[in-house]
């Protein structure tokens, strides 16, 4: 049997428009590893999305 690709999607607090005042009052889907990817490529030094690096 062939394993189906399913991506890890987690909904987060987003702003509808950044001149809103105050906090987040929409919400987003995120695809983790697609944020993930595109951080490391970013971003000079670790990026992790353990459970205990999210608590922090």
């Amino acid at each position: 049997m062939a394993r189906t690709h399913v991506a890890e999607t987690r909904e987060v607090p987003a702003k509808t428009a950044p001149s809103v005042p105050g906090p987040p009052r929409g919400r987003q889907v995120v695809e983790v590893r697609r944020l993930a990817r595109a951080l490391r490529k970013a971003v000079e030094g670790e990026v992790r999305f353990d459970a205990g690096s999210r608590a922090m």
